[in-house]
């Protein structure tokens, strides 16, 4: 049986467990009509979890950051109104401007209140929010970027402290010759059709001015003549299971930073060298060190013998698992985006070229927030979808998934669990993927203008496997089963006899495992209430009242959308 999509608007229902997303590192930027950039920035990577209630904000390796930045926490609660997992970036400014892990970095390592209170005052955090994973019961995942980002935009209260992550289509090139020369880290790409994935994809990429990234701290040297606390930082990155040394880091510390390295290192003493390959200093100036501590390290380039030129020490990261530490070498960019886009093709299925043309052809998108034809990602089991049109009449839009598109009917009056029911169902133009998650007001001198709501979502089940629902359509019969919090059963669409323009169907409830003889209804309060048997089948509403409204608006067809 297909999984029931979880309650919406329930704070018991928990996410599942999300890994961050994380970029492939390519060789240089680039332009492309189907891809977003966004800025590199220099901080914390976190996922925003709440509840509705409680509010927790974890790192790479899932460590609670909220006591840490208790100001974006509080944020953050202010901002989300709904149950929700959002991914983003916690940051620091610096005196210029720009997103300083230096300065982000004074927020670490502290437990006593007063003090963190105290560091929030002279460092104040900010968070951008980026992607949208969860949302009120929904799991986001599945949908493309540009469905996600649309969500986000909608879920936040943005604020000075919560910020929106601005970007660009399709001009890499130039965001990231503005971004080198502001002296930030490097641009973002993303492909707008991706799903989320908790892993390091080809979908999305990073470009960078400078060479940045995480090392191990496998020891250090001796400080000399006035130099406190230590000389410099032995580092190396992980090559399988060999720890590889990859060079000396003398420069970019203050004197705090210095005692406070030499305390964490004198307690991960070391007989003997941690580095399985390379060519480490000896001697007895040279102190080694267990291999548990990850500094962030900027350089300018790799040498011929695999060492670090020019390094410098940016930061401890807390965020980061050693043995996630690896040499990151840059992928040919046009590699990288030939793998992202047959990626993609493989994942969705074709809905032919000419599927949403007359769903296009019926819209100004400069006008209207429907959203736009364009990829997508199938779903791993196919979902339905109805929504409320307060267009010309009332009526309400069934929706089921095939062939990457939704196959929709406008139907005259609310869907009813009751076999003696009876509705006509006109079927209507194809809708692309994303609109199942569209409700908004379709504006005055638009195509089906009005409130649009969703009233049922969830998945579906075709009953019958000699044919495919595509199949289905052609042969005027379909039968499947809904898993939805409204509609959750066996029903049938019957294509009716006769000529016309529009195709008429006939939908029929099956008697599913919630059925009752008269049917079921839902009250103004979402309460299931059974529907007498006596009420009359040409109003089964028996004028209880709608949501906003009584059930006895004008009869006849609706006027699809």
């Amino acid at each position: 049986m297909a999984r029931r999509l979880p309650r919406q608007r329930s704070r018991d229902q928990a996410p599942p467990p999300y890994r961050p997303m994380v970029a492939t590192l390519v060789d240089r930027p680039f332009d492309h009509p189907d891809w977003i950039f966004e800025p590199k920035f220099d901080g914390l990577r976190v996922l925003t979890q709440f509840d509705g209630g409680d509010l927790t904000l974890l790192s790479r390796n899932d460590r609670p950051q909220e006591a840490i930045f208790p100001d974006v926490a509080q944020a953050l609660r202010a901002a989300l109104a709904k149950p929700t997992v959002a991914d983003g970036e916690v940051v620091c400014f610096d005196d210029q401007g720009r997103t300083s892990f230096r300065a982000l970095q004074q927020r670490f390592h502290l437990i006593d209140p007063a003090e963190i209170r105290a560091r929030a005052e002279k460092f104040p955090a900010f968070v951008f929010l980026f992607d949208l994973l969860w949302l009120d019961g929904r799991d986001l995942t599945d949908e493309p970027l540009a469905e996600r980002k649309r969500l986000l935009r909608e879920a936040v209260r943005w604020s000075e402290r919560v910020r929106w992550t601005e970007f660009r289509e399709g001009e890499g090139k130039v965001l990231f010759r503005d971004a080198c020369r502001r002296g930030d880290e490097g641009v973002i790409g993303k492909l707008l059709s991706s799903p989320y994935v908790g892993r390091r994809d080809p979908a999305w990429v990073k470009v960078k001015c400078l060479g940045r990234q995480e090392f191990v701290l496998g020891g250090f040297t001796d400080p000399q003549r006035s130099r406190v606390g230590l000389g410099a930082l032995l580092v190396g990155y992980y090559d399988g299971g060999r720890l590889v040394y990859a060079g000396k880091v003398g420069t970019g510390y203050t004197r705090e930073t210095l005692l406070d390295l030499r305390r964490r290192l004198d307690r991960l003493p070391c007989s003997k060298s941690p580095f399985d390959a390379g060519d480490p200093p000896a001697g007895p100036g040279v102190h080694w060190a267990r291999p548990e501590l990850v500094a962030e390290v900027a350089f300018a380039e790799w040498t011929q013998n695999g060492l670090l030129r020019q390094p410098r020490f940016e930061g401890l990261r807390t965020d980061k698992d050693p043995r996630d530490c690896r040499h990151e070498w840059p992928r040919d960019t046009e590699q990288d985006l030939s793998e992202a886009e047959a990626a993609m093709q493989k994942t969705k299925k074709s809905a032919g070229p000419a599927a949403l043309d007359e769903y296009e052809a019926k819209r100004d998108f400069r006008g209207t927030p429907e959203p736009a034809p364009g990829p997508a990602r199938a779903h791993k089991e196919p979902i339905f979808v109805v929504q409320e049109h307060h267009a010309t009449r009332l009526h309400y839009d069934f929706r089921l998934e095939e062939g990457g598109v939704l196959k929709s009917w406008a139907v005259t009056k609310e869907p009813s669990l009751d076999p003696a029911v009876k509705r006509l169902a006109v079927r209507v133009e194809d809708h692309p993927l994303a609109y199942a998650s569209f409700s908004g007001a379709i504006p005055e001198g638009h195509y089906g203008a009005g409130e649009v709501s969703v009233w049922d979502r969830g998945t579906f089940e075709n009953l019958d496997p000699a044919q495919t629902i595509a199949q289905g359509l052609e042969a005027g019969k379909l039968s499947f089963t809904l898993h939805g919090e409204r509609l959750n059963g066996r029903f049938s669409l019957v294509r009716m006899r006769g000529k016309g323009k529009r195709e008429n169907w006939l939908p029929i409830e099956g008697r599913g495992e919630h059925a009752r003889q008269g049917g079921i209804r839902y009250g103004d309060d979402g309460t299931r209430q059974e529907v007498s048997p006596t009420t009359a089948p040409d109003d089964p509403a028996g004028g209880y009242k709608r949501h906003g409204g009584t059930r006895s608006g004008p009869r006849g067809r609706p006027d699809p959308g």
